[in-house]
């Protein structure tokens, strides 16, 4: 698993709707050129009304979500007949508890994906 920034924050994005938080979420999930890149500057592009702090507080629920989703799935992974078997994307999504049930399921389902490639890694 990757190593990422904001390990153990917890940032106040009360004040955050959840299509911010999961616009944020999408960003820091991307593959390709921005992969482990932060997301401030796209989020600068895409959210201008917002300010640096609010950035910076997006960025880091976005990497708890991430590490959470990664560790919640090498703690879901069981092994069935000698192999790994992964949650569903509902059980998945319980396992996330309800601090993250902001995350819509086309951010989930990437979150879910990403998390099996580390767990399986």
């Amino acid at each position: 698993m990757p190593e990422r920034r904001g390990v153990g924050v917890v940032p106040d994005t009360a004040w955050a709707p959840d299509a911010l938080k999961n616009l944020a979420l999408g960003l820091a999930l991307q593959w390709g050129p921005d992969w482990l890149q932060p997301i401030q500057p796209r989020l600068a592009r895409l959210a201008p009304e917002l300010d640096a702090h609010q950035r910076d507080a997006l960025d880091a629920l976005a990497q708890r979500a991430m590490r959470f989703g990664w560790k919640a799935m090498a703690n879901a992974m069981r092994l069935d007949g000698g192999r790994p078997a992964l949650p569903d994307l509902d059980a998945f999504r319980s396992s996330l508890g309800p601090e993250f049930g902001w995350i819509d399921h086309e951010r989930l389902s990437r979150l879910h994906s990403q998390s099996a490639y580390y767990a399986l890694k």
